[in-house]
Order: C-alpha cells, then structure tokens, then sequence
C-alpha cells in the first residue's frame, strides 16, 4: 500500500513513535538516524543559518521572509530550492536539514507569515492538549489554526474546502508502507 505524506505529516508520525517508544530506536554503530523538527528547535536561529550555509545558501532575515512570502510550507520552498540552485546534497538527511531549518526559522521568525506546517503543528498540539484535559488550550490551538488556513484561503483565493485540501497536498512521491 502507497500514501503520499508531506514531510510535516511523516515528521509528526516519526516524532509521535519516538515520543511512544524512545528506546526502541537507539543508534546503532555507524548507523544514520533520520533528523526530525525537534532536531531543529534544539538550535539557535544563528545555527540553523549557518547549517544552511554548509548546504550552499546564504540568507539574511530579509531575503528568508521574501521568500516566506512567496511559498505555502517550508516543503515547497526546500524542492524550489534545491532545483533552482541545483543543490547537489550529500544524501537525505542534507535535504531534511535544510526543510528543518527552513521551518525552524519561519516559525520563530516570521509567525505572522501562514504556512502549512505551522497548521499542521498547531493542530497537533490542540490534540496533544485536548488528550491532556487543557481544552481550552487546545481550543486555542485550534482557532489559530483556522485562522492560518483561512489566511491561505484568501491569499490563494480558494472558495472551497476541496480548493484548499488539493493545494495543501499536492501530488507527492509516494512513500511505501
């Protein structure tokens, strides 16, 4: 069976078994683990600018929010990246720290900017909460979440919920389960 997930979505599934299970998942010698977006928020904003450096791009905080301002998620603008400057990168976990970074610093940055992963994170969160009886919290959670959608809706002009689903998942690589 094939799903398409977005990296945010495979991310939340990684992070959530690791959270379940941390010690089924030790390193082994010589053996690579995948990053995740906890990774990232372990790191100052002067860290990841740099880790993005190693992997060829340099940016001020004013040419990372031009190009905030122009994509939907971190995902999109990681691809158009790496195409449009024809990043040749090591191997996977090179494309996952620069996704990492990217998102990392637009939530820290730039909140006010929507994306799709700070919806999928905030709703994340409200669950997380609401199983923790902070309703409220998590209710919270929830409205900021609508309100980043509805903010896309209106930037994208899309009247549908339909609209939105399609150009929030657009076709992806299937991942293999």
């Amino acid at each position: 069976m094939e799903f398409s997930l977005s990296y945010s979505a495979l991310n939340n599934i990684v992070e959530m078994e690791l959270e379940r299970n941390p010690g089924k998942y030790k390193k082994k010698k010589n053996e690579k683990m995948p990053y995740h977006l906890s990774h990232g928020r372990e790191k100052t904003n002067e860290e990841l600018f740099k880790k993005m450096e190693c992997l060829g791009l340099s940016f001020t905080r004013e040419s990372l929010k031009e190009l905030c301002n122009n994509f939907l998620s971190a995902e999109e603008m990681t691809k158009w990246l790496i195409d449009k400057h024809g990043l040749v990168l090591a191997d996977d976990s090179d494309s996952d720290w620069l996704w990492i970074c990217l998102t990392v610093l637009w939530e820290r940055l730039f909140p006010e900017i929507p994306h799709f992963e700070l919806i999928d994170t905030k709703m994340q969160q409200g669950y997380k909460k609401i199983e923790n009886n902070e309703r409220i919290e998590g209710l919270n959670l929830w409205s900021d979440t609508w309100t980043a959608i509805m903010q896309i809706a209106v930037k994208e002009s899309l009247d549908t919920v339909h609209d939105f689903d399609w150009r929030c998942t657009p076709p992806r690589k299937p991942v293999a389960l």
